[in-house]
């Protein structure tokens, strides 16, 4: 299952800095038309919805919510594991290797014609089954070894 982070654990002037940060990337990736584009800085609670076409997987970009949620997760993960190169790494593998990089402004909107927008939205799926998967894995890997010590 997907890790989570607890929204009070994020200071306030954070939070918001995130809100804003989600909405603009919304906006960019709906090219200014949403059918609903806000943010909530108390729970981290965002909608995000393109008028025009589907909305693209806000996972893979640099700004939104998920990744910046992804981002926070790491650097607690880092934090928590102080100089443990071994443990370092496995918060790279948990997490880092999972948020998103692309930047919004170089999404480009599907044309009427294309059809290459269910292809990348199925790639993405199965990508986020892959990262559920893999984190679920790591949990129960974790819990195997440490039964053993």
């Amino acid at each position: 299952a997907n890790a989570q982070l607890d929204p009070s654990s994020v200071d306030l002037s954070q939070r918001k800095e995130w809100c804003l940060s989600q909405v603009s990337a919304c906006d960019t990736l709906c090219s200014s038309v949403t059918d609903s584009n806000d943010c909530d800085s108390e729970t981290l609670d965002y909608n995000c919805k393109c008028t025009n076409y589907a909305t693209p997987v806000l996972t893979s970009y640099r700004g939104t919510m998920p990744t910046l949620i992804c981002l926070q997760l790491f650097a607690n993960c880092k934090k928590d594991a102080d100089t443990s190169l071994l443990k370092i790494g496995k918060c790279s593998t948990d997490y880092y290797v999972h948020c998103g990089t692309k930047y919004p402004v170089d999404f480009e909107p599907p044309t009427t014609a294309s059809s290459s927008t269910p292809t990348s939205t199925s790639e993405v799926s199965t990508s986020t089954i892959i990262i559920e998967s893999t984190i679920s894995e790591s949990t129960t890997s974790d819990k195997s070894t440490s039964s053993s010590n």
